[in-house]
């Protein structure tokens, strides 16, 4: 089976979100919700730590610091941009507008620090500007490197998380990261890749800076095929029920942090696991 995916490039760097998550809603996108839970669990085991920092890679509108750190669910998410479809035409009073319905939503308690990171300079800047990434940075590391100030601030997380990224980003990419850590203060990663993205390259990489991987023996519904766009070979589980699944991979100097962590997964992977 492989999958030739849908190309929504005209979608990720616009102004305002809202063309996006119109799209993405329409396709019932769900891996950031799934992701929730995940991300939470690791923050718990280091809320003694005080606050913890997260380098969202791939971070695009701040899907995920929005689910993190606001009181808000995917599908209130969905809700709200769809709700605010054409409401104004002005760039800043709608980056104004959203930003002040964020900020009634934000957990007073939350402890958590979003560095967002992108090659999309307008998604990380409306993310930046409504508050929902702390920190946004610019760059496309297939092809470029990063300063020593966007180091500095890269070395501060301790979870690198990647929700939807895996199609457009690879080894290059997390040689970068990991390059901004010393070898004893190497971050967790928490990882989603579809089923039928080759993967091998990314987990050779991870080996290399001393981090264990796992794979998740559960697959997530990442969301439905896109009938024109999406190119499905193949029989699959995808192409009987027109849903794209990913699994989840935990990298870590730990090799029993996915257990810590209360997942279920297969240790020590090497390869990627293909749908038959």
């Amino acid at each position: 089976m492989s999958l030739k995916k849908a190309n929504f490039n005209n979608l990720y760097n616009a102004l305002d979100p809202r063309a996006y998550y119109s799209q993405v809603s329409s396709l019932n996108y769900l891996i950031p919700h799934h992701a929730q839970a995940i991300i939470r669990s690791f923050i718990d085991l280091n809320e003694n730590t005080g606050q913890t920092t997260v380098l969202d890679l791939c971070c695009g509108y701040g899907v995920n610091s929005a689910l993190l750190n606001f009181d808000i669910t995917l599908e209130k998410l969905y809700d709200y941009y769809e709700s605010t479809q054409g409401i104004t035409s002005f760039h800043n009073e709608m980056v104004s507008n959203d930003k002040n319905y964020f900020s009634k939503k934000r957990h007073s308690s939350s402890t958590i620090e979003i560095i967002g990171i992108d090659a999309a300079d307008n998604a990380i800047d409306y993310a930046h500007k409504t508050h929902l990434i702390d920190h946004g940075l610019v760059y496309d590391l297939e092809r470029s490197e990063l300063n020593q100030s966007a180091e500095t601030i890269i070395s501060k997380a301790k979870l690198i998380i990647v929700t939807g990224g895996l199609s457009y980003i690879g080894s290059c990419t997390f040689k970068k990261l990991l390059r901004c850590y010393k070898p004893s203060e190497m971050p967790v990663i928490l990882w989603f890749s579809l089923c039928a993205t080759d993967v091998s390259s990314v987990l050779s990489t991870f080996k290399k800076f001393g981090l264990h991987t796992s794979c998740s023996t559960h697959k997530f519904p990442q969301r439905f095929i896109h009938k024109d766009k999406d190119k499905l070979l193949g029989n699959s589980a995808e192409s009987k029920d027109s849903i794209l699944y990913s699994y989840l991979y935990i990298s870590a100097v730990d090799v029993d942090i996915a257990k810590t962590l209360g997942i279920g997964t297969t240790p020590s992977v090497e390869r990627i696991p293909l749908i038959a």
